[in-house]
């Protein structure tokens, strides 16, 4: 089945993304398998946590959206 929505709901779909997240996001780099679902447990070794900034998305537009801000990290890898 498919399922067609108009521009105007696809727009807010999207702005509930940061909606919902809200101000304070982390994006997290991991080791291995992707988790089977939202509820299950973290996996792997947690390589690095980067905080987004607090208005990371752009209001959505023509049924897209954007991130707002370029997040500059450095992450140090061992190789050892």
């Amino acid at each position: 089945m498919t399922i067609q929505t108009s521009v105007a709901l696809r727009d807010n779909m999207l702005n509930t993304y940061e909606t919902t997240i809200g101000t304070a996001p982390k994006l997290q780099l991991r080791t291995g398998a992707q988790p089977t679902n939202c509820a299950a447990a973290d996996q792997g070794t947690l390589l690095a946590e980067i905080s987004l900034p607090s208005d990371w998305m752009a209001a959505s537009s023509g049924g897209a959206i954007a991130k707002t801000a370029t997040t500059a990290q450095t992450i140090f890898v061992n190789h050892s």
